[in-house]
């Protein structure tokens, strides 16, 4: 019952405020009443000359005025519209867009010139535009010397979100970096796929592009837009650069001196308009994909797409009839010298409701942040860690602030811990850091 009380919404608040009419009239009236007794004697005198009825309990419980505010406090109520969030199976939106995102991973994305990686923040980026679109079949295409496809086109979010969360942790068989095969990859993918949608290439890159390569991906690129697929870019990385790390802990060289990668931001700007499309680097908000998804792909579309409407189940009639009921009572001429209710008939009348409603909530409360958080702590305590790393995954995208990405991502990175993913975990500790710096567990368990 509990719950049902804090998942309880109105329609329309302010007929609440008419539920106070009735207290207001017994102050106005008991005001008034006593001015009239002060005009007619002195304040000390009027225990002696007031003559005072006392009703028992009941005369006052069961009247007819009682009937009448019951009635009116009822009605009040109902005029509210109580509702509950109803949270039965929708059917889905139909599909309007097809995106597939082509990531690098070659070597040059394990530079850590924004925060945590090139890599990583790619594969959060993947998480932010998963909890942005709706109507969209998504699928993933990674590459670095070759392209593979590591998630077909799909409208299953919480399958993407699953596969999504170890993209930064694959070893690919081939070393190098071959964008222009992998936008043909891509683009042959979005072809052969089902459906008669807009289509979309979406190019995760920090844009350091051989020279000898780029005229191979310009062609890619026009043929795609020739197409009718439409090439977005964001560009990872900084203008200035940084030295390339290797797994053995040394930098990346080449005559004894560090390679530094750089963001080429004027290739990608240029790459992006010849596809019809937008380029944008990397933010800490989501004003990047404002740019590439809403302003972009989003624009490109005929058919808008449907937001999702909240679906609500009325209450209101549960207050109405018991309303109607004492307000029949109140209006019955019945003599108290001839008839009389009963109380067993009354508390009939008052109990009705409240025994025809369900003890128990029939509506599953949405699936929030903090019930993200607590299944998925329920999990990790019964050592179900899969499990509760798909939960905190999604935490992390429900977050509203800051503090609440901070603990959804210090979970997550003990979920990888328990996993036996140090590595991983070690960044994700990081990120969480990023988010709340203060969290003292996160700096203790980043160090163990």
């Amino acid at each position: 019952m509990l719950d049902i009380f804090t998942q309880l919404d109105w329609r329309q608040p302010l007929w609440l405020l008419l539920a106070l009419q009735p207290f207001l009239l017994w102050l106005l009236l008991h005001r008034l009443k006593k001015r009239k007794q002060q005009k007619f004697a002195d304040e000390p005198l009027l225990p002696w000359l007031e003559v005072v009825r006392k009703n028992h309990w009941r005369d006052l419980f069961f009247s007819r005025n009682t009937a009448y505010f019951a009635a009116w406090i009822l009605c009040s109520l109902a005029l509210a519209g109580p509702r509950l969030p109803e949270t039965s199976a929708q059917p889905q939106n139909e599909t309007v867009l097809d995106i597939m995102l082509v990531v690098d991973l070659s070597e040059s994305m394990r530079a850590t010139d924004i925060k945590p990686s090139r890599l990583r923040r790619a594969t959060l980026e993947a998480f932010e535009l998963l909890s942005l679109a709706r109507q969209v079949r998504i699928g993933v295409t990674v590459f670095a010397g070759r392209p593979h496809l590591f998630i077909p086109l799909t409208t299953d979010f919480n399958a993407l979100n699953y596969y999504l969360e170890s993209m930064d942790s694959l070893q690919l068989p081939t070393r190098g970096s071959d964008v222009s095969a992998a936008m043909a990859f891509a683009k042959k993918a979005l072809l052969n796929a089902p459906g008669n949608h807009k289509q979309a290439l979406v190019l995760l890159t920090d844009g350091d592009i051989q020279p000898d390569k780029v005229q191979a991906l310009k062609s890619e690129i026009k043929l795609a837009k020739n197409s009718g697929i439409n090439t977005y870019i964001l560009g990872l990385g900084t203008i200035e650069g940084e030295a390339i790390p290797r797994s053995n802990g040394l930098w990346r060289e080449v005559n004894g001196q560090a390679v530094i990668s750089k963001m080429n931001k004027p290739l990608l700007l240029h790459l992006s308009e010849l596809g019809g499309g937008t380029f944008t680097r990397v933010t800490d908000n989501a004003s990047d994909w404002n740019m590439l998804y809403k302003k972009g792909m989003l624009s490109d579309l005929k058919t808008p797409v449907q937001k999702d409407k909240q679906q609500w189940k009325a209450l209101f009639q549960w207050a109405l009839f018991p309303g109607i009921i004492m307000l029949m009572a109140a209006l019955l001429p019945i003599s108290s010298k001839r008839y009389s209710i009963s109380s067993p008939v009354l508390f009939s009348i008052i109990l009705t409701p409240f025994l025809l409603y369900p003890t128990e909530p029939v509506y599953a409360t949405e699936n929030t942040y903090q019930a993200s958080v607590l299944t998925g702590i329920d999990a990790y305590k019964n050592a179900h860690f899969a499990q509760s790393k798909r939960l905190f995954i999604d935490a992390v995208l429900k977050a509203n602030t800051n503090h609440e990405r901070a603990i959804a991502l210090h979970n997550l990175g003990n979920a990888l811990f328990q996993s036996g993913d140090y590595a991983s975990a070690a960044e994700v500790f990081t990120d969480a850091l990023r988010y709340n710096p203060k969290q003292k567990q996160s700096i203790k368990n980043q160090h163990l």
